[in-house]
């Protein structure tokens, strides 16, 4: 099954291409970097748009908002396609898939066996062992990380927060901020800016957006209050850094080079995925990409320039303002009443990823927890999660098989993604492509760290359930429903990558290490 090939523009899109602007580059017929290279082999620049769907990206090029990036693909021997990224959509199980080729569950989850919630950040040292193990040290291996969750195994980093957290540790926090101020300002002046306007326009960014975040009723917690920092931040210096690191590697030939703009997600998060605030940022992230694009074009060596988003965006309510209290509560509520002489407080525990949610019961540290052990514990917890308006969906264990469960009906599917029963209307069935996505939650559940019970958000069509209770959002990823599950890349069409099919993001990682040989 091929999920997509290349993908013509609409002619709107190139009406509205602006051939004067500042950094922007100019259309090629063909990506031919000068024979005077140092190396033969390909090398790599991976520039990731956090948070960018194909829809969306599709829709700001109608409006001339990102002429680089058009540019890039006009050019005939580059591609725009879409590619499945899997299940959990969030930044860090995606890129750990990516990188190394091991998934995640989610950003954060529970751990049964120490009663401990795991954070995702913590684990690269792990997961990289894990592939070192193989044979493998990551997709960046001799090469650079910029404004990353991950290193993927880069000798050098900027704004990488597995590394921060890690020399934190080690080090205390004054002297790990001190070192990556002092890379991050030599960085900015080597590119030319003026660190005073640059501080200036964080500061002014971070009393803007404070303001609009109150008018909009979403400046509630701590982490609301702490993300007018980051947004601004991501808007005026990690984001120039990064771009510079990036074309001071190409300087140095660098196998790879690798750089997350996170500004885009981040105003989407607040504001939504097609606002003219996130559209703001992908204008100002597709001037960074130019200036990387015309720096690799430039090169003596073969860069291929590899343009992606992990996941995308759906508008979102959040479910203790509709319901009145958080998810995991109301999980715990319905425990108690399904078994009130038996239940114990730390009988079940919650974590969510966004519209993805993962039911742990502890009885039972050393495996996963059957429908039918569930149901003895727990009569009517799984109809009882069913039945609740915010919940779209519900997959638990049955045996060998998995259990899906929705309001309309349900079925039993085994380890093939075969469909063994169902009784009334798919539950998958307003979530999107069916095949696909039981070949998603088949290869989620069968993560050693997911939940007894998984649960998805409620999807009207237009809006999905947000489980979370750090942020006050206005859209989000981490499920199934919308365009969070539709991120693009954009390639040169000779790429291996390019018509391969992708149904997981580890699929991403397979290809190149089928291709290293070429690359490096």
């Amino acid at each position: 099954m091929k999920i997509n090939s290349q993908i013509p523009f609409n002619s709107q899109a190139n009406q509205t291409l602006k051939k004067e602007s500042a950094g922007n580059i100019e259309p090629k017929d063909g990506f031919t970097p000068s024979s005077e290279g140092t190396d033969e082999k390909h090398k790599l620049v991976l520039l990731q748009i956090d948070g960018l769907s194909r829809p969306s990206l599709e829709k700001a090029m109608d409006k001339g908002l990102t002429p680089n990036i058009q540019k890039l693909i006009e050019r005939e021997s580059h591609i725009l396609r879409s590619f499945n990224c899997g299940i959990a959509t969030v930044t860090i199980p995606i890129l750990s898939a990516i990188f190394y080729g091991q998934e995640m569950p989610a950003n954060d989850w529970y751990d049964k066996q120490s009663g401990k919630m795991i954070d995702s950040i913590t684990q690269e040292d792990k997961v990289r062992g894990e592939a070192l193990k193989k044979g493998d040290k990551g997709m960046l291996a001799g090469g650079v990380a910029y404004s990353s969750p991950f290193c993927g195994g880069a000798e050098e980093t900027g704004a990488v927060v597995s590394v921060l957290k890690k020399e934190m540790k080690e080090k205390g926090l004054l002297k790990t901020l001190a070192k990556e101020v002092k890379k991050e300002v030599s960085l900015l002046r080597k590119g030319g800016y003026s660190l005073t306007k640059a501080g200036w326009h964080t500061m002014r960014d971070i009393f803007k957006l404070s303001a609009k975040l109150i008018k909009a009723g979403r400046f509630n917690s701590k982490t609301d209050k702490l993300g007018t920092i980051l947004m601004s931040l991501n808007e005026n210096i990690i984001p120039q850094m990064g771009t510079e690191g990036i074309k001071k590697a190409i300087e140095e030939h660098k196998p790879t080079a690798y750089i997350d703009y996170a500004a885009y997600d981040e105003q989407a998060h607040y504001f939504g995925p097609e606002s003219e605030e996130a559209f703001h940022a992908l204008k100002e992230i597709d001037k960074l990409i130019g200036q990387v694009i015309e720096k690799a074009d430039g090169s003596g060596d073969k860069y291929d320039v590899f343009i992606f988003s992990d996941h995308g965006q759906t508008p979102s309510k959040l479910f203790k303002e509709v319901y009145g209290k958080p998810v995991g509560d109301v999980i715990k509520d319905m425990a108690k009443e399904c078994s009130p002489s038996g239940y114990s407080d730390g009988d079940v525990e919650f974590s969510d990823a966004y519209s993805l949610g993962d039911v742990y019961f502890t009885q039972n540290r050393d495996s996963a927890v059957d429908i039918k052990d569930i149901e003895k514990k727990f009569p009517g917890m799984t109809d009882k999660l069913v039945n609740h308006p915010g919940i779209g969906l519900v997959v638990v264990r049955d045996g060998d098989n998995y259990a899906l469960k929705g309001k309309e009906g349900s079925f039993v599917m085994d380890g093939e993604t075969k469909v063994l029963n169902q009784d009334g209307k798919s539950p998958l069935a307003h979530f999107g492509d069916e095949t696909l996505l039981r070949r998603h939650i088949n290869n989620y559940m069968n993560l050693p760290q997911t939940g007894d019970i998984v649960i998805f958000g409620e999807y009207d069509g237009k809006d999905v359930i947000d489980f979370n209770k750090k942020y006050s959002l206005a859209s989000l990823h981490g499920g199934i429903g919308g365009n969070q599950t539709q991120p693009f890349i954009i390639t040169d069409a000779s790429l291996p990558i390019a018509d391969k099919e992708i149904i997981e993001a580890t699929d991403i990682h397979k290809v190149y290490l089928d291709n290293q040989d070429h690359v490096g």
